[in-house]
């Protein structure tokens, strides 16, 4: 039981982490990095904004998560178990960033549900 907890906090923390890592990036903008001094403009911005960091902070939860994860269970059994970020991300983004997902991407998705479908009957 305590695994598959920490396999939907694991999954939620990547989403949410990807959802913010976007809302920082919007609030960046468009950035173009040719030199150093662009770099380290673009460093600061990203280190500087909350979302950015907070988005960055839950990628590193959801690793400890799965490195814990990793310590219990084989990697072909984790690694596509975490798909399924992949599956809530889009969901996330509809609603908090207001995001169209065309047709051929909810294939995609279904595609990576089936899969995580069939590796987990294997445990």
């Amino acid at each position: 039981m305590l695994i598959a907890i920490l396999f939907f906090v694991g999954i939620l923390m990547g989403a949410f982490g990807s959802i913010l890592m976007k809302v920082g990036a919007s609030q960046i903008g468009h950035y173009e990095i040719g030199s150093i001094a662009q770099l380290i403009g673009y460093l600061y911005k990203l280190l500087t904004n909350f979302p950015a960091m907070s988005g960055m902070a839950l990628y590193f939860l959801a690793g400890v998560v799965w490195s814990y994860l990793l310590t219990k269970l084989d990697i072909s059994i984790v690694q596509p178990i975490l798909a399924l970020t992949y599956v809530i991300t889009p969901i996330m983004a509809i609603f908090f960033l207001n995001e169209h997902v065309p047709a051929a991407r909810w294939v995609g998705i279904a595609t990576i549900v089936v899969g995580v479908f069939i590796v987990a009957r294997t445990t």
